[in-house]
């Protein structure tokens, strides 16, 4: 596959992109009155950089987008979404302000990396989790610094464990992926910060490998992140639902026949609206691999 084909699949990831959520499903909302009312209808990147610009406009005075982003994080996960958001807003609420929550996430993004481990920890105590967890934390400097900084969560942890060897094979001058623990339930935790700071880096550099691209659109590090949350294969377990006949789509995918099935996919996102769904297109391939660096994948 040429570098423009697998461009070309990367832009077609990045567009098939969707992660609807109702704010206003929040359960405890009103708790909260004049907020939680955005819908993300389709929750494409059109509406997600809406909700990201929208953020970084209240966010330095209002605790509320905060609140906001955590529910729209945790949207997917019906059994914790609105219990995690009530107890973290409480915590936020009674032990920081948003100037503080501001401050502190801007030292971490604008830090070097030789502090990056401890300005991440600063700002993650003031959530005052109960674990060290990190994915959570970590969904703010995407959304203040989307340009530098990519999400985290274990449906692209696990992407990560299953294609890191060969994007880093096709590009070994380029930031290496580090492989995540993921040892606590696969939950990831600051036991996995190397693995998030390589995740970083490497959405940064493939941002500016795909941005000299015919149709000018400057990628972002969270735009290679979203096209490879698009991306099938190691899905997390609250996205489960495939569309289309099943068996087929296997036999291609291991007989090699990605192409056949891009699109076939979507992913079952539970929201008020009933079902949303996210297409996702035959697995991302390394923008420098050959054809012998590029095997089908595997697991669906």
């Amino acid at each position: 596959m040429s570098q423009v084909d697998s461009k070309k699949r990367w832009r077609e990831a990045l567009d098939a992109f969707r992660y609807p959520v109702s704010l206003s499903a929040y359960r405890f909302r009103h708790d909260h009155e004049g907020w939680f009312e955005l819908e993300l209808g389709t929750g494409d990147r059109e509406e997600t950089v809406g909700f990201e610009d929208q953020f970084r406009r209240q966010a330095s005075s209002a605790l509320e987008p905060w609140f906001e982003v955590v529910f729209w994080k945790l949207a997917s996960q019906p059994l914790i979404r609105y219990g995690t958001t009530q107890r973290i807003a409480k915590n936020l609420a009674e032990n920081t302000t948003a100037e503080e929550l501001w401050r502190e996430c801007i030292r971490y993004v604008d830090c070097d990396a030789s502090e990056a481990k401890t300005r991440f920890r600063e700002f993650s105590d003031l959530f005052n989790l109960t674990t060290d967890s990190i994915a959570t934390v970590a969904t703010f400097a995407a959304f203040m610094d989307p340009d530098r900084f990519p999400m985290i969560d274990t449906r692209l942890a696990k992407w990560v464990s299953a294609e890191m060897d060969k994007h880093n094979h096709a590009d070994p001058a380029g930031p290496q992926l580090v492989r995540p623990k993921l040892k606590d339930k696969g939950v990831l935790k600051m036991n996995d910060f190397p693995f998030m700071t390589s995740w970083i880096q490497w959405c940064r550099h493939t941002a500016r490998k795909l941005s000299p691209m015919e149709d000018a659109l400057r990628w972002r590090a969270r735009d290679v992140e979203m096209a490879v949350f698009t991306s099938p294969g190691h899905r997390s377990p609250t996205f489960t639902a495939f569309s289309g006949p099943v068996s087929r789509i296997v036999k291609q995918l291991r007989n090699g026949d990605a192409n056949s099935c891009a699109g076939l996919f979507r992913v079952n996102v539970e929201s008020k609206h009933g079902h949303a769904f996210a297409l996702a297109p035959a697995a991302h391939l390394p923008l420098d691999a050959q054809k012998s660096d590029i095997g089908p994948r595997s697991q669906v």
